[in-house]
């Protein structure tokens, strides 16, 4: 298997919201399981005695409990992104309807030279409906940047025949196809 690139994986982390929270978390779990096991490493430095407290020893559990989880996230993000690289490349093309648009506002933090100005920043998602194995879903799928949709209006999906109840939005993750894989 090819590795992906620092700009596939980057692009992805924008587009898919699970593959993002995957690494988030990894990320999270990376840096606290390296400076614990820093400290653990300066407390083995500190104690002199033969018999280290029960402190010493949980920070070196933690060290690698958090080595481990690393792993696992890791291992996750594996399998998320080659399930992408097959769905976008064997996935079948099916029609879906929409449902519902939701865009979910936050505020992002003021610029200095325009502290009175607020900052907004709109994600927006879209509740769609599709036939798949004989059976209707709905999925909430986040919308590319500049998407056009429209509540009651189409959109083209792609599932795997082997995953129907997991779908994801033609035209984002086409063109990721298109410079990635």
């Amino acid at each position: 298997m090819k590795l992906p690139s620092l700009r596939a994986l980057t692009a992805l982390y924008h587009l898919d919201q699970p593959f993002a929270r995957i690494a988030k978390v990894t990320g999270v779990l990376l840096v606290a399981s390296v400076t614990v096991g820093w400290v653990a490493l300066q407390m083995d430095a500190l104690v002199t005695d033969e018999t280290a407290g029960i402190d010493t020893g949980a920070l070196r559990w933690a060290t690698a409990a958090g080595h481990a989880l690393v792993g696992l996230g890791l291992g996750l993000l594996i399998l998320r992104y080659r399930w992408i690289r097959r769905a976008v490349t064997h996935g079948k093309v099916i029609q879906g309807i929409v449902q519902q648009i939701i865009v979910r506002t936050s505020r992002l933090p003021a610029e200095k030279h325009a502290p009175w100005t607020p900052r907004l920043s709109h994600t927006h998602f879209a509740v769609v409906a599709y036939e798949a194995g004989g059976v209707t879903r709905q999925v909430r799928l986040k919308l590319p940047a500049g998407a056009t949709v429209s509540e009651s209006g189409e959109v083209e999906l792609l599932v795997l025949p082997d995953a129907p109840g997991r779908a994801l939005l033609r035209n984002g993750f086409q063109s990721w196809a298109r410079f990635h894989c």
